[in-house]
């Protein structure tokens, strides 16, 4: 199954015109989500088509497939098992260099398994922890909390007993909001906690860096369709 996704990848790959296309369809072939990219209908908890480490290999062992090339070139920017479209533009958001409009914040591992302490198995009724943006190493968890998966009172509940078991053990926990996703100047500033959080350098900000983060923003499909481009920044 692996060798010919990756062959039909590299297929749909040397049609890409866009870099940030080509990532958005990795991306869901080597995650646990389907839309109309790589299936008929949109569907979660899928088990995955590919991987990082699948396509390394092919790609080296078949360098001189049309798409190859292309795949080989940015797969530093894919990660394995992320479980929507929205965890993906958000991980992309964060992780990407500036040069292409991202906070250079390296990308996160995706809905990484943490196993809970006994303290943290009392807090929250659970073995393991599914994070769901993760730098581990800095105990780093960025919870994307979808309109459709964290709705009502018992799921509130769930979320809160999830947080306050992995505080227990060190955590950072920062939630993540579909409308706040959506907002760019509330995902810059959840960026910049995170930054703070990773203690990564700070960049000064321009005029250039602003357009291109406001550009990623829109073509990763972030931003409502009816959020006006700000007159300052249109080029």
């Amino acid at each position: 199954m692996p060798t010919s996704a990756n062959l039909a990848l590299c297929q749909m790959a040397d049609e890409a015109k866009e870099m940030l296309d080509l990532l958005l369809l990795l991306w869901e072939a080597c995650g646990i989500y389907r839309t109309d990219l790589t299936w008929m209908e949109s569907t979660y908890e899928t088990v995955p088509l590919t991987s990082v480490r699948s396509l390394t290999r092919f790609m080296s062992e078949n360098p001189k497939i049309h798409g190859a090339g292309k795949i080989r070139r940015v797969l530093h920017y894919v990660r394995d098992r992320s479980a929507s479209v929205r965890e993906t533009q958000i991980a992309l958001f964060l992780g990407l260099p500036i040069r292409y409009g991202g906070f250079n914040l390296g990308l996160p591992q995706m809905n990484h398994r943490v196993d809970a302490s006994q303290e943290a198995r009392l807090i929250g009724g659970r073995s393991h922890f599914r994070c769901d943006l993760c730098w581990p190493d800095q105990k780093i968890d960025i919870e994307y909390q979808s309109d459709e998966s964290h709705e009502g009172k018992l799921m509130r509940i769930k979320d809160s007993r999830r947080t306050n078991a992995l505080i227990s053990m060190g955590w950072h926990v920062v939630n993540v909001t579909n409308n706040e996703a959506q907002s760019l100047a509330t995902l810059e500033r959840i960026a910049e906690h995170v930054r703070v959080l990773l203690r990564k350098r700070s960049h000064p900000a321009t005029r250039e860096t602003s357009i291109r983060r406001l550009h990623l923003h829109r073509r990763l499909g972030i931003a409502r369709d009816d959020l006006a481009l700000p007159s300052s920044l249109q080029k």
